[in-house]
């Protein structure tokens, strides 16, 4: 629609893999919705998670039979096993290939992405095409075109 052709055009830039994220099953959802939030990122001050992990302090005796993962790697580390040590409901797991984080955002209920700044983040397109639903911040780049 710009003018440009198939040739010009670099793909998957900054898109996630389609073929791959879409193989994520809904039938079990279906019977027993995963009452899991996952978050996938780096683990730094710009993600918002140190106010996520405060709500969440606030929130997990209201709805203890929810979850929230954390997965990632970053500056932070440290400073985020720290905060969550007296949550139970909340794990950290390191970075993971794209095979398993499918598996990840199969087995979670919603994706969150908490950014106080976020230039593009794929990771939205991922959960979007494993069919969760998202909340994440109006910073986050892919706002503007995966939501309206």
């Amino acid at each position: 629609m710009l003018g440009f052709k198939n040739h010009q055009i670099i793909s998957p830039s900054l898109s996630a893999d389609l073929e791959l994220f879409s193989t994520c099953s809904l039938d079990g959802k279906k019977e027993q919705y995963p009452r899991q939030f996952i978050y996938i990122g780096r683990l730094s001050e710009e993600k918002g998670l140190k106010e996520l992990i405060e709500v969440w302090k606030e929130l997990y005796s209201e709805i203890p039979e929810w979850k929230l993962l954390l997965v990632g790697d970053g500056p932070m580390r440290m400073e985020i096993e720290t905060l969550i040590k007296a949550i139970p409901s909340v794990t950290l797991s390191s970075y993971q290939p794209q095979d398993r984080l499918v598996e990840m955002l199969e087995n979670s209920g919603c994706f969150i992405l908490p950014s106080r700044y976020e230039p593009w983040a794929l990771v939205i397109h991922e959960a979007a095409c494993a069919g969760l639903p998202i909340i994440c911040t109006n910073v986050c780049g892919t706002v503007d075109h995966f939501f309206n």
